[in-house]
């Protein structure tokens, strides 16, 4: 029986068999790194585990802690209080600080859009400037009239100055705003943070753990 020419023939098979042996290979190569060559990976992931764990048992200690300490303390209780009504959902507080918001994003796009006019038209001016000032040194009979369109672009730098002022100014007002809120809620985590910073910080410890190294 004659057999087919090369071109023919089928190599499906022989691929897949080459596939599956590269698949193995694969397999093998990944459980030997990380198995085989990095034994010592296990005994990292038990240290850190333990870590947690003894990290998790602080917390509830310092959490009891906690709750004993404040049962007398009324500052706590006040600023936990007011703190909870700012930021419950739909307060006046809320609506207004969002407000302030908006409006500061807007007062700072009108301030950036103002400098760079006054910017492109100071630029004009001292390029102007510097033909004045060079017609001048060389006599140029056309010194006069730059002079004039100097004199102009100066009044048009100018206005662009008073611009730039008053969408400073509203920048300026527009910020102070924003900041009367974001303030009155920092005094009053302040307040909470006196008495949580253990808590917090044994927390954030046992979470940068657990997301780094399990």
């Amino acid at each position: 029986m004659s057999k087919k020419p090369v071109e023919e023939q089928s190599l499906s098979l022989p691929f897949f068999i080459v596939s599956i042996g590269l698949l193995l290979t694969i397999l093998y190569m990944v459980y030997d790194e990380t198995s085989v060559r990095r034994p010592w990976k296990r005994y990292q992931k038990q240290f850190y585990e333990i870590q947690v764990d003894k990290l998790s048992k602080d917390l509830d200690r310092a959490e009891a802690n906690l709750a004993e300490q404040v049962k007398g303390a009324t500052d706590y209780q006040e600023a936990k209080s007011e703190l909870r009504g700012l930021l419950s959902k739909g307060s006046k507080h809320l609506q207004g600080k969002k407000k302030a918001q908006a409006d500061f994003e807007a007062r700072n796009i009108d301030l950036a859009h103002a400098t760079e006019l006054f910017n492109f038209q100071k630029a004009a001016y001292l390029a102007m400037r510097y033909r004045v000032e060079k017609a001048e040194d060389e006599g140029d009979p056309s010194y006069t009239k730059l002079a004039a369109e100097l004199a102009e672009l100066g009044k048009k730098m100018d206005e662009k100055q008073k611009e730039m002022d008053r969408a400073k100014a509203a920048f300026d007002a527009a910020q102070k705003r924003l900041l009367e809120f974001k303030d009155r809620e920092k005094r009053l985590q302040e307040v909470i943070d006196k008495y949580e910073k253990d808590v917090k910080t044994l927390q954030n410890r046992r979470d940068a753990v657990k997301a780094r190294f399990l």
